[in-house]
């Protein structure tokens, strides 16, 4: 223990019941250790878990196996949720967000709002048949590739901070919002969630 440095580290280690085939695929966790290796806090959640972020507020967020984006605190208390509105499952308790997937990476940005890794599918022309045989036919195909899409209109400070937000969200590289104030003023694409106050 003289080598780990001093506080505490958290993680999502990767685990299943002994009668589920898929690994992973029975539930996720969340694990803080101190120095000595010593669990102080765990959550557990029936999905694995893909990303874990710790918000600016202190609570934790995560993104799940079946497309989820899930906020927490430190009790366990489930803040918030959103989903990939269209996920396999289908819908689910909290907000959607209008993309197939979310994955692998969610994070919080200096305003509040959050950006998320999500997945679309594109109808792309002459796109390659084959992976190995350059002289393959070409046609048009349906192709997934990943989206940035920054929603969570969450801290945003003054009347306009958030219109501001999601414009430079989307300058950086996001391809939609959820602000739709934004998409209208700045004609943004808007996807995503809308209001809590509306659930």
């Amino acid at each position: 223990t003289e080598k780990i440095e001093p506080g505490y580290r958290i993680f999502n280690p990767r685990r299943r019941k002994a009668a589920t085939p898929r690994f992973g695929a029975s539930f996720g966790m969340l694990l803080i250790v101190d120095s000595r290796g010593e669990v102080v806090w765990y959550y557990r959640t029936d999905s694995r878990i893909s990303d874990l972020e710790q918000l600016s507020n202190g609570n934790f967020l995560f993104i799940t196996q079946d497309y989820r984006v899930v906020e927490i605190d430190m009790l366990g208390n489930k803040v918030a949720q959103w989903y990939a509105s269209g996920r396999p499952l289908g819908p689910t308790d909290g907000l959607p967000i209008e993309t197939l997937a979310v994955h692998h990476e969610v994070d919080e940005l200096p305003n509040g709002n959050l950006i998320v890794l999500g997945v679309e599918m594109k109808e792309i022309d002459n796109y390659y048949t084959s992976e190995y045989d350059a002289n393959a036919p070409r046609r048009r195909q349906k192709v997934m590739g990943d989206e940035v899409i920054e929603f969570g209109l969450r801290r945003a400070q003054g009347i306009d901070g958030g219109v501001m937000a999601s414009r430079a969200a989307f300058v950086g590289g996001c391809s939609a919002t959820s602000n739709v104030l934004a998409g209208k003023i700045h004609g943004l694409p808007v996807k995503g969630t809308h209001a809590h106050s509306w659930v």
